[in-house]
């Protein structure tokens, strides 16, 4: 993915509505052009761009009285697992998964550090946060 493409998909996943989880987030149109400067077409067909990366992108079509166009972003964990039990659970809960682990794997950085660490998918702040966590509920538990 490019840098411009992972920003865009780090926005949707930040600013987007959940409800609608663990099948996709949603946001408005609009909001991408004003934050990236896109056209609805150029955003959609960015997205529509990366299907084959897992993402499945639908366009929620709305009137203006009501905000506009949104776009809906899905993302499924294409690796094969051999434990049923464990595919059925990624399958159904990959985008929440993913979200998740964007979000602890950033919370400790301004938004421009943040911005930084999907830019470079770097994401050695995931395994120091998982570690300081399990080390704190050992030393309580202990």
């Amino acid at each position: 993915m490019s840098i411009e493409e992972r920003k865009l998909v780090l926005r949707i996943f930040d600013d987007g509505c959940q409800c609608e989880l663990p099948s996709n987030v949603h946001v408005f149109l609009d909001m991408i052009r004003r934050d990236f400067g896109y056209r609805p077409d150029v955003t959609m067909d960015i997205l529509y761009g990366l299907t084959s990366h897992g993402f499945m992108v639908h366009l929620k079509e709305r009137s203006r009285e009501r905000g506009g166009d949104l776009v809906a972003l899905g993302w499924r964990d294409r690796h094969g697992y051999q434990d049923s039990t464990v595919y059925d659970y990624v399958m159904r809960n990959s985008l929440l998964i993913a979200m998740n682990m964007l979000e602890l794997s950033q919370s400790r950085f301004c938004s421009h550090h943040r911005d930084k660490v999907m830019e470079d998918l770097d994401f050695v702040g995931l395994s120091t946060d998982i570690l300081k966590a399990e080390l704190e509920h050992i030393s309580r538990a202990g």
